[in-house]
């Protein structure tokens, strides 16, 4: 289990907000959409239990996840490394 924290700046919430979770390789394990009732300005968490998309736990092992939000037609996405062990 873990928490994506982060901070929205600025005056407006976004529009979308995903979190996507990807394999080395590349492959999609999982997106989480984000409502845009549930975020606010300043800090934010989202919660994640570690499981895929079909409620399999995820193996041990390096994982890139990338966050895209979109803004008044702006989309801007970022994209880092996570680790998961046991």
């Amino acid at each position: 289990e873990t928490n994506f924290t982060f901070n929205i700046v600025g005056a407006s919430i976004p529009d979308e907000f995903v979190i996507k979770v990807f394999t080395l390789a590349g492959r999609l394990v999982l997106e989480v959409r984000v409502p845009q009732g549930a975020l606010r300005i300043g800090f934010n968490s989202v919660f994640w239990d570690g499981r895929d998309r079909d409620g399999d736990e995820l193996a041990n092992g390096v994982y890139f996840y990338k966050i895209i939000r979109k803004v008044d037609e702006k989309t801007e996405e970022v994209v880092q490394k996570l680790a998961k062990m046991r």
